[in-house]
């Protein structure tokens, strides 16, 4: 309840000229909503961060309204070589603030021969498995989140095996072990470069067939979907996740796995096509773009997401972007399908108007 309605209803309770019933129902009306409004936050807020100093900088500014923080810090390579670059002064700074850390785990560059190597060698996986570990408890993470992407689809059970051994330990060793995930589905095909992005008629993601998302989901704390690059083609401008195509997809994962473990994935930054060239960045830069073209930024009525363009030296350019409504259009998604949460990409890109008009003043925390 905000203040306003609260001191409505105690001048009402106040005015002597209120029967004595109405006063005390007025009365239980007012605590049950100060009650009801100190429940236990919906939703966990993972962010992801790299070593870039406004990723950094962004969270010292709002690590108040995080509940985990995803560092990509690691990766492994095809002889199960574990590769670091964690930042001590993150690690530092986020044990004086009590922030929680879950490094990403990636195999390297995402190639598919590395994760093919890790995948078909037990000695490499337990290798690899103790080095992690072991980073894990040196820094005092609270876990790692695996983001093994390009996986060979024949190597789909081996990873699933895979990620029970992990997941085993990780509960050993006190270890929280959370899984990104592909989405299961993609645009299809355009008939055109030109042509509208698609509000249905999603097709199989060739990418997913290597996750088994039940049996992940099983071993997993939690799972985080990483429901954006819906268009990131040189080929074909379009949404960075258009609300119909993210809810399609969290509604074929939700088949699979529990909203009580599931993280929708948000994207933070911006993508620009020109020609056959692709940029990204933040949302502060694509509105610095819009105002130096003098160009206004609309929002897209079907795919739910911003958009602008503008011609540079006779180049079309054309641009889809996040913002504060964008942002907070997903995250209503979130809570209507009462997910445990979010996961955004990347600190250092969101809008910055989106910490007090987008995101959640109260997260739960990880206990």
């Amino acid at each position: 309840m905000n203040n306003t309605r609260a001191s409505q209803i105690l001048s009402l309770a106040r005015d002597h000229s209120s029967p004595p019933g109405l006063i005390a129902l007025l009365i239980i009306l007012l605590f049950s909503s100060q009650l009801s409004s100190g429940r236990e936050p919906r939703f966990l807020s993972q962010f992801y961060l790299v070593n870039d100093p406004s990723s950094f900088q962004s969270l010292k500014n709002n690590y108040g309204k995080i509940s985990l923080v995803c560092p990509q810090w690691f990766s492994t390579d095809e002889a199960g070589n574990l590769e670091s670059s964690v930042d001590s002064a993150v690690v530092d700074w986020a044990a004086g603030k009590h922030v929680l850390l879950m490094p990403l785990l990636t195999n390297k560059k995402f190639q598919t021969p590395v994760a093919h190597a890790v995948l078909n060698d037990d000695s490499i996986q337990a290798r690899l498995i103790v080095g992690i570990v072991e980073a894990a408890q040196a820094n005092h993470f609270i876990g790692i989140q695996w983001d093994f992407e390009n996986i060979p689809a024949e190597d789909r059970d081996r990873y699933s095996m895979f990620i029970r051994k992990v997941s085993k330990e990780f509960r050993l060793q006190h270890l929280k072990l959370s899984i990104a995930v592909v989405p299961p589905l993609s645009p299809p095909p355009a008939a055109s470069p030109a042509a509208p992005s698609p509000s249905s008629g999603w097709i199989a993601n060739p990418l997913s067939a290597a996750f088994d998302y039940k049996s992940l989901a099983t071993d997993a704390f939690f799972i985080s979907l990483m429901t954006y690059d819906e268009y990131a083609s040189p080929e074909q401008p379009g949404p960075v996740a258009g609300e119909p195509w993210v809810e399609a997809c969290l509604r074929k994962t939700l088949e699979f796995v529990s909203h009580k473990k599931l993280l929708l994935g948000i994207p933070l930054y911006y993508r620009e096509w020109s020609g056959k060239s692709i940029h990204e960045g933040s949302s502060e830069e694509a509105q610095g773009l819009a105002a130096k073209w003098k160009t206004k930024i609309a929002l897209d009525p079907e795919q739910r997401e911003s958009y602008f363009s503008f011609t540079d030296g006779g180049k079309q350019h054309f641009v889809w972007l996040q913002d504060e409504q964008t942002l907070r259009a997903k995250l209503n998604m979130v809570d209507r399908y009462q997910l445990a949460g979010f996961s955004a990409w990347r600190l250092g890109f969101e809008d910055p108007k989106a910490w007090e008009n987008s995101f959640p003043d109260v997260i739960k925390k990880i206990r």
